[in-house]
């Protein structure tokens, strides 16, 4: 059956449809798509590992996968062919072989692993298709904790928080630049009000190292009234107008702000003004009290999106798209859909009912609050699925089943009118 026939297939039955969160290119035929990434960030030390999936053709043969290193130098890392079987080439490179394409792991990366990275897959019959993926790998520590900053508990109870670096060397924690612990974990049993404080992580990575601050405060009558900060956020053109609240105001006192964790300024009065910057977080403390600052004040974090119920989905169905983000004072969620000026939708949750393929496209989540925004985009892809095979067999099949009386005719005649 030629291309052509193929695609005109696609047509006629009800078509699915797949939706992708990686990108996809398309080279030769119209259905054949290679999972990727187009773009992908780490830091060193950590493991990377590129897909290179076709998706759309399950019945094509692999007949050899490549991956290269950037587009000019061109530096070959690992082949594999059925016939030959596995290369590679690169110290720190494996080459994981699947039935539709491969992956690539890279492992320990260092800030040279950054460049383009080109798979290319040839099969057959179509030829050669390929992805391209950008990685870029940071020089910097990667610090993920299990707690937030702030974290408040009753006398008696247990406190533990687990933080994980990326690159890491050694762990420490301090209070009052007195050593508690020197594993990953901070671990408190049975506290007391003597257990309160601002207990500070340094990681050290040789030649690097990362710090982050925890407050814990051990709940009394007293400090429950301690820890009753927020700050309230205005902003103007120029400035950003911060105000410390409390339902506990001292009748004489002085407020100490905070700057991403680090005292910066003293008033009497609970307003502060500031040139605010995306990167900075802000809190308050009343004077005598600052182990107890107010949670932070920041811009939205970078949007996580999320896609429910699966990666494939049939025309008519559903979908439904979830972004997060932590951000304070709280983020107001707007969906938008790329060249298109109007909002799809607000919240952070947007339903697709109704799926069809002129919903294919990049849709991004924006995240904003009085201090600033993030956003963060989905590329959703249509492609052709099982249902133009099972086309393609219909069609044969009605074929056949057409010829069949035709051959039987034209048997019979020849043998009746034949001297």
């Amino acid at each position: 059956m030629s291309l052509e026939s193929l695609n005109m297939a696609g047509g006629v039955l009800g078509t699915a449809f797949s939706l992708l969160l990686l990108a996809s290119i398309t080279q030769g035929l119209q259905d054949v798509d290679i999972l990727h990434y187009e773009k992908m960030e780490a830091v060193v030390g950590e493991n990377v590992t590129l897909p290179c999936i076709i998706q759309s053709s399950p019945s094509l043969t692999i007949t050899s996968v490549e991956w290269r290193k950037n587009k000019s130098r061109n530096t070959k890392l690992a082949v594999y062919t059925p016939t030959y079987g596995l290369s590679q080439f690169w110290p720190n490179v494996t080459m994981q072989i699947v039935p539709n394409g491969s992956y690539l792991h890279l492992h320990s990366v260092e800030t040279w692993d950054s460049g383009f990275y080109i798979c290319e897959i040839a099969t057959f019959p179509l030829g050669s298709i390929s992805s391209e993926t950008e990685l870029e790998i940071k020089d910097e520590v990667k610090l993920l904790c299990d707690a937030e900053s702030i974290v408040e508990v009753h006398p008696g109870e247990n406190v533990t928080i687990s933080c994980t670096a990326f690159p890491a060397d050694h762990y420490k924690w301090t209070k009052n630049n007195t050593l508690v612990s020197e594993i990953q974990s901070l671990e408190l049993w049975l506290v007391t009000e003597a257990h309160s404080g601002i207990y500070t992580l340094t990681v050290n990575t040789g030649n690097k190292s990362v710090h982050k601050e925890f407050s814990i405060t051990v709940l009394t009558a007293t400090t429950s009234l301690r820890t009753d900060l927020q700050v309230e956020v205005s902003r103007s053109q120029s400035s950003t107008h911060l105000q410390c609240l409390s339902s506990w105001p001292p009748s004489s006192t002085s407020y100490i702000w905070f700057k991403n964790g680090r005292k910066i300024k003293e008033y009497t009065a609970p307003y502060a003004n500031f040139t605010y910057d995306s990167a900075d977080s802000y809190s308050c403390a009343v004077k005598g009290y600052e182990d107890f600052p107010s949670p932070s004040v920041y811009t939205p974090k970078f949007p996580f999106v999320s896609v429910s119920p699966s990666a494939e989905i049939e025309e008519g169905g559903s979908v439904t798209l979830t972004c997060s983000s932590d951000a304070n004072p709280a983020a107001n969620y707007t969906w938008y859909k790329k060249n298109e000026d109007s909002p799809k939708a607000s919240g952070q949750i947007f339903n697709i009912t109704d799926f069809r393929a002129e919903h294919s496209g990049n849709y991004y989540c924006e995240t904003q609050n009085i201090l600033g925004r993030s956003n963060s985009t989905l590329h959703l892809i249509v492609v052709a699925g099982s249902s133009t095979m099972t086309m393609n067999i219909i069609r044969m099949t009605v074929l056949v089943l057409m010829l069949i009386p035709v051959f039987l005719l034209s048997l019979w005649m020849s043998i009746c009118c034949c001297p």
